[in-house]
């Protein structure tokens, strides 16, 4: 399984500091991305935050043009873990040439903030009452970051073997990202809350 954003240098970077810093539990999450970036931002709130107990969702009725198709804008409301709540809005309406997406993870002694394709990374430590700001060096674009993404992804699929290890992203990760998908597309469809773990399990004997 390739999701190749969990290889940025600025996520990578996040989930060192989360564990020098001991932020704790994640609190809340607020996501806005492009659908571009739809299936990779879904991904990073599972990563961080943890599984989805519950997701409410709704659609625009604004469409746009998407590829060979048309779409609306999604909202969805999420219960998340064992107690972090957040909300997911969905777009084609973000403009190319800025941010595709912003994802801000809130913790309970800290907050961390992604823009972009491996570009700014801002931290608020609450015990420090610090504010950090991490960019990337000026003199590469957010597609060569994005380009070295997937080196960087191969590579470490690669060492796995090598050593005989799991790999770096296990094909679960798709799987939870497809059940998120499918628990939206009911949500939507029914306009009711869904549980995807009970909806969609991932258990294949269920």
């Amino acid at each position: 399984m390739v999701f190749n954003y969990r290889f940025f240098d600025q996520i990578q970077r996040a989930q060192r500091l989360i564990q020098e810093r001991n932020f704790g539990d994640v609190v809340s999450v607020v996501a806005l991305t492009h659908f571009a970036c739809w299936s990779h931002c879904i991904d990073l709130i599972l990563e961080f935050a943890g599984p989805v107990r519950e997701i409410f969702a709704h659609q625009g009725t604004q469409s746009y043009p998407f590829f060979d198709t048309h779409v609306s804008d999604v909202a969805a409301s999420l219960l998340i873990g064992e107690h972090a709540s957040g909300v997911l809005l969905g777009t084609r309406a973000v403009n190319w040439h800025f941010p595709l997406f912003e994802l801000t993870i809130n913790f309970e002694s800290g907050r961390i903030h992604f823009r972009d394709l491996d570009q700014d990374m801002e931290v608020l430590d609450y015990r420090t009452e610090a504010y950090e700001l991490f960019s990337p060096s000026r003199d590469e674009s957010r597609w060569t970051k994005y380009n070295e993404s997937f080196e960087k992804s191969v590579d470490a699929y690669l060492d796995s073997i090598r050593k005989g290890a799991p790999p770096p992203v296990p094909g679960i990760a798709g799987l939870l990202e497809l059940q998120f998908e499918a628990g939206l597309k009911k949500s939507i469809a029914e306009r009711r809350p869904v549980v995807p773990s009970e909806e969609f399990p991932t258990d294949p004997l269920r």
